[in-house]
């Protein structure tokens, strides 16, 4: 069981239903898949530490947290506890995590330091008085407020195509970027960067899959039906193996979850859209975590950049992932 994690997804409520879990539960904790669905998380807990989870669960939800790194005891379907290590993010309406057996590793340590990078990356800077300033001077800044979640999208992308084709996208993407999900799945992620930071973006990812670890992106949004009769090799290769297929490494192919089950969730943008953005001037945020299932990329639209004083403007795209130099 070393090195294999599965995908969970959960409801926003205080019992945290499970809606989703992917097929390496039955490696890592022993159960099937499907059998958990609709059963709340709590119930796997160990008793001294459930008053605890809660806790996390609660105050995640109301913080709209994401790259939340957290170590609980788990109970198998034999009935053992085993230690697991676990990396959360709210997604609009339910909770996303990846979760695996904790060895205290190379990989265990690297993810230990990834997280809270990534966490304050993807989050405000409450810490940073120029920060409370601008969100006095331009709305732009202002963070939504606490209990509230702002718009984002999940994917699980094919971890084991050089594409890292897209398996399954939540019904936010539409809203939220402008993608049909009927359109999305099976194509490349990176025909969603614009080039000038593919590269970077492709060695951040790289660097996370290599050591099963966790990484953020900051980069601009390309529209992936854009140019569709010039599609570059790079992201036409293993187009469409992974939705029909399954993964490169001989695995069976899994269930995912559907449309209806995202349908069961409000979309994000219905009741409240965001402001008219440029598609050419799309600045999108990721935190992406690796899955022995696939990886999970968690999508926003980028909060701005506290300016710099300095002449150089911000860079164009932001990276980060452990081991990458």
């Amino acid at each position: 069981m070393d090195d294999i994690t599965f995908i969970t997804m959960h409801d926003l409520s205080p019992e945290a239903r499970l809606v989703y879990a992917s097929h390496s539960i039955t490696e890592v904790l022993g159960y099937d898949c499907r059998e958990i669905v609709g059963r709340s998380c709590f119930e796997y807990f160990h008793p001294d530490e459930r008053p605890f989870a809660q806790s996390v669960h609660g105050r995640g939800v109301e913080l709209d947290k994401a790259a939340v790194l957290s170590y609980c005891r788990l109970k198998t379907s034999d009935g053992n506890y085993v230690t697991c290590e676990c990396v959360f993010t709210v997604v609009y309406s339910v909770i996303v995590a990846s979760t695996s057996l904790y060895r205290p590793t190379s990989r265990s340590q690297g993810r230990a330091m990834a997280a809270p990078a990534i966490r304050r990356a993807f989050s405000s800077s409450p810490a940073d008085p120029r920060f409370h300033m601008l969100t006095h001077l331009s709305e732009k800044f202002k963070a939504p407020p606490p209990g509230s979640h702002e718009p984002r999208a999940a994917l699980i992308l094919n971890r084991f195509t050089k594409t890292c084709s897209i398996l399954y996208a939540s019904s936010a993407l539409n809203d939220l970027l402008g993608v049909e999900l009927d359109n999305s799945v099976g194509i490349s992620f990176y025909e969603c960067i614009q080039r000038e930071c593919l590269e970077e973006a492709i060695q951040a990812l790289e660097h996370a899959k290599e050591n099963d670890s966790i990484a953020y992106l900051r980069f601009i949004w390309r529209n992936p039906g854009e140019n569709q009769g010039g599609r570059d090799p790079i992201y036409s290769e293993d187009r469409d193996e992974a939705a029909i297929n399954g993964n490169a490494n001989g695995r069976a192919r899994q269930q995912l979850p559907s449309a209806s089950d995202s349908d069961k969730f409000p979309s994000p943008l219905n009741s409240a859209p965001g402001p008219n953005v440029q598609p050419s001037a799309l600045v999108v945020e990721a935190v992406v975590s690796c899955t022995s299932d696939g990886l999970v990329v968690v999508l926003r639209k980028a909060r701005p950049i506290i300016p710099s004083s300095g002449p150089l403007g911000p860079p164009i795209g932001q990276f980060v992932s452990p081991w990458s130099t």
